[in-house]
């Protein structure tokens, strides 16, 4: 029996939770090494911070997918995962800007508990992913289903866009009720205790959204009074000095306010868009989705062991996963160095403590956003073409030659056409593999195989964590090479999809 023909604005309400989800997403991939480089992390070891949540990916989705093939309850059979996920991620959302925040005693506690967090918090974003592409393969006929995915990577990427944009938004926001400037005059022979030499300049930069600590100390007798220069409180010259090494201090250990509360904002939106999702959805009853699906309820012999499963999987599963190794080992790579890379080749700046790198870090949010918004109009694009392969393998062609193109942009505005590239690159990916994995299984085992697929996109993210250390040093250091290389990958992603064999194979 055919699935029922869905609406627009019933594949839209299957996928709307989807929005929040990416916002949260796009927060955590574009600032991930932004905030561990200012919490000291050294470039060459960015990757090893990245390796956890890929890892716990492996292992969380398929367990998730097969136990969810095997749920039925009032909450539904995909939904109950989603607000597990969704609810641990809001969590962690709080948790994790704020690695800096607490009162750990080294750098290396500091980090230790920021890579915890990177892991929960991409473990749980991926629980509460998965329900998503589960639910259409559920719900949706197989004419309909590149159009339910390409709904669904458009509300993603629009996600993304918000997400992307919201630290530079901030940023711009907090900059402009902050007070700059701290200055003390004091003038005689005596030199104060414990300042300066005299006629010492401090000078700490903050990132944007936070005062930057500028102060004049000029030794003088203890009982000169001491004048302001743009300061309505004066303090003293020791104060000065401790003020300026607090705010330098800060600078390395936390990441900027406008910064926190991206994360912040997002956890909350996240939570309302799957509220809707969860309202508007309904899923089918075990009866109707046997019926629909075309699976045999007194058949109690089915196998969810997971070997037994590869083993017996259709070959598109393993065609596809070719793919997905070359696409997210690129893209693994572009979420690591492109916050250095921006900074090194358009801001001249390594130092992850400059207001420099914060400006770049902020302006890789407004790239992230260009990527997304060229991603929504690509999955607008992707079905008119004839086939769906062709669709894929064409936006992975103009994805790669959008990251060899970073190379020779030397202008921050001018990147905005290359990350425009590379959005087209990310719709298919978001979209692409899933209606070509979906329609070759049958209903029996489609969570399981879906959590099982989410190994392909896991696995490419350790190789690409393990070795990313040794290809920057290679490349001498200079991060705008590892977008090359992830261009590279990402043409032979682009050939490798035309081996691509969707014949369905009955588990």
């Amino acid at each position: 029996m055919q699935k029922p023909t869905l609406s627009f604005w019933q594949m839209w309400n299957l996928s709307f939770g989807f929005f929040g989800v990416q916002m949260a997403f796009a927060l955590q991939t574009s600032q991930n090494s932004r905030i561990f480089e200012t919490l000291g992390a050294d470039p060459h070891n960015l990757g090893y911070y990245w390796i956890l949540p890929p890892l716990m990916g492996m292992i969380v989705q398929p367990i998730v997918g097969s136990m969810s093939d095997k749920t039925w309850c009032r909450w539904g059979r995909r939904k109950p995962y989603l607000y597990v996920g969704t609810l641990i991620a809001a969590i962690v959302m709080f948790l994790f800007p704020n690695s800096g925040s607490f009162s750990f005693q080294s750098v290396g506690a500091v980090m230790a508990f920021g890579a915890a967090m990177l892991m929960l918090l991409d473990t749980s974003l991926n629980m509460a992913m998965q329900p998503f592409k589960m639910m259409v393969g559920d719900m949706v006929n197989n004419e309909q289903k590149a159009k339910a995915y390409s709904i669904q990577s458009m509300l993603c990427n629009a996600g993304q866009v918000v997400g992307s944009l919201l630290p530079k938004l901030l940023a711009i926001l907090f900059a402009g009720g902050v007070a700059a400037t701290a200055a003390v005059a004091i003038s005689d022979d005596e030199p104060v205790a414990d300042a300066p030499a005299p006629e010492t300049t401090i000078v700490v930069d903050a990132p944007e959204g936070e005062a930057s600590v500028v102060a004049d100390v000029v030794a003088v007798d203890d009982t000169e009074d001491v004048a302001a220069i743009d300061s309505p409180a004066v303090p003293s010259a020791e104060d000065v000095v401790e003020a300026a090494v607090v705010a330098e201090d800060s600078v390395k250990k936390e990441v900027p306010e406008s910064l926190k509360w991206s994360f912040y904002i997002g956890a909350i939106v996240m939570i309302i868009c799957v509220i809707v999702t969860s309202v508007k959805v309904k899923e089918f009853t075990p009866e109707q989705y046997a019926k629909l699906n075309g699976v045999n309820t007194d058949d109690k012999s089915q196998n969810t062991n997971f070997i037994y499963l590869l083993r017996n999987a259709p070959a598109a599963f393993w065609q596809i996963a070719v793919v997905q190794f070359f696409c997210w080992f690129a893209f693994m790579l572009m979420w690591t160095y492109t916050n250095g890379a921006i900074a090194e080749n358009v801001w001249g700046t390594s130092d992850s403590s400059s207001l420099a790198f914060q400006d770049a870090g902020d302006w890789v949010g407004v790239l992230f956003a260009v990527q997304s918004v060229a991603s929504v109009v690509w999955a607008l694009v992707l079905p008119y073409f004839r086939t769906t392969k062709m669709a894929y393998s064409t936006s992975l062609l103009i994805g790669g030659i959008g990251f060899i193109s970073t190379l020779f942009i030397k202008d921050q505005y001018a990147l905005c056409v290359s990350y425009a590239l590379i959005g087209c690159g990310w719709a298919a990916m978001l979209s692409m593999p899933f209606a070509l994995l979906t329609n070759s299984l049958s209903g029996k085992s489609m969570g399981a195989y879906l959590g099982l697929f989410n190994c392909t996109i896991c696995l490419p993210q350790i190789v690409a964590s393990l070795v990313s250390g040794m290809i920057l040093t290679a490349c001498g250091g200079e991060r705008i090479y590892m977008l090359v290389i992830a261009g590279v990958s990402l043409l032979f992603g682009a050939m490798a999809v035309f081996g691509i064999n969707t014949k369905r194979k009955e588990e």
